[in-house]
């Protein structure tokens, strides 16, 4: 006799229950979570700060932001961008503060030698 295996049906999947745990769940990272912050930047920034100032209010504030751009630029590398615009405006002051002492003492000359020229004085 020819007697055939029996069939065999699948398991029936029973549904899991899930099974409480002690750890935390884990959320995805905030949407516009802080950047972590970098390394100090003070001197580099005082540089920019003395640099933008002195083209205002003359070369003893554009000769400190160059100082101070220098000691950055060994010191804090990663600033680059606050100490060269220290370092550039600082060098800019300093070149209008001498075109601004050149003039002045032209124009004295020029009003001195007008003077003696015409021979008028009041002093």
């Amino acid at each position: 006799m020819n007697q055939q295996p029996p069939i065999q049906q699948p398991p029936i999947p029973q549904p899991s229950i899930p099974q409480p745990s002690n750890q935390q769940p884990t959320y995805p990272p905030a949407a516009y979570s802080p950047a972590p912050a970098g390394a100090p930047q003070g001197l580099a920034i005082t540089s920019m700060v003395l640099g933008i100032v002195g083209l205002f209010l003359g070369a003893l504030l554009s000769i400190a932001a160059v100082i101070t751009g220098h000691m950055a630029q060994k010191q804090q590398p990663n600033a680059r961008a606050f100490w060269l615009t220290g370092l550039i405006t600082g060098y800019t002051g300093i070149l209008l503060g001498l075109i601004a002492v050149v003039l002045f003492v032209l124009w004295l000359t020029f009003i001195f030698s007008f003077v003696a020229a015409t021979g008028t004085s009041t002093f």
